[in-house]
């Protein structure tokens, strides 16, 4: 672990998924704290994935998954 990480433990992930359509975008994002970026990536395709059902009527042309992480202390 890098030093100046060795103090933080938990890293807290912002991460949005934008959903682009024929009707235009739509944004899906969660906020979790975990040490895994791919576990939280897991949630979000998950919820991405629950809204593309909402909007199923549309043609969905990419999803674009974007994180954003702050080391936070315990």
């Amino acid at each position: 672990m890098h030093k100046l990480c060795k103090n933080f433990t938990t890293l807290n992930f912002n991460i949005y998924a934008t959903v682009t359509t024929r009707m235009g975008k739509k944004t899906v994002e969660t906020n979790e704290e975990t040490t895994s970026l791919r576990k939280c990536q897991r949630t979000l395709i998950i919820t991405a994935l629950k809204l593309i059902r909402v909007i199923r009527g549309d043609i969905i042309s990419y999803i674009d998954l974007q994180h954003h992480r702050m080391l936070r202390k315990d």
